[in-house]
């Protein structure tokens, strides 16, 4: 763990209750926003999980109950790394931009890696959505 993060991890450590009480819980997130920032590498639960086994013991005397907190600060953590790592927006639901569905629909892929897509497919899915001169529409508005 970084010394940055650390900081962030010991002043969630340092909290009364670690998440029942508001200022706990945003002491968490900070945590959380830290690793995401942060951290050169992926993090997940698995390696919280390494913290947590070390430095609960010594806040809960209750084994169980430490093993139950652990469980559930490792799922939340994973909960909110994986909600980050969401790709926002979405473009071929929006449908505002040709040019950007464009490129979505070009990175769309089957499993063996060739495009699901061809280039005459995307123009034909281009031009449904956004009208048959969607090219001169668009580019007027960018110019």
């Amino acid at each position: 763990m970084s010394p940055l993060i650390r900081k962030y991890y010991d002043d969630w450590m340092s909290a009364t209750t670690l998440i029942a009480d508001q200022s706990d819980t945003e002491k968490f997130y900070a945590f959380i926003k830290s690793v995401i920032k942060y951290s050169r590498k992926y993090r997940n639960g698995h390696w919280l999980r390494y913290f947590l086994e070390k430095d609960l013991p010594q806040k809960y005397n209750d084994k169980a109950y430490c093993d139950q907190k652990i469980q559930q600060f490792v799922a939340l953590f994973d909960h909110f790394i994986d909600f980050h790592k969401i790709k926002f927006p979405k473009h071929l639901i929006e449908m505002r931009d040709p040019i950007k569905v464009k490129w979505e629909l070009q990175s769309i892929e089957k499993e063996n890696g060739q495009e699901f897509y061809n280039d005459s497919q995307i123009d034909q899915i281009i031009k449904k959505n956004f009208g048959e001169n969607w090219r001169d529409k668009y580019y007027k508005r960018i110019a």
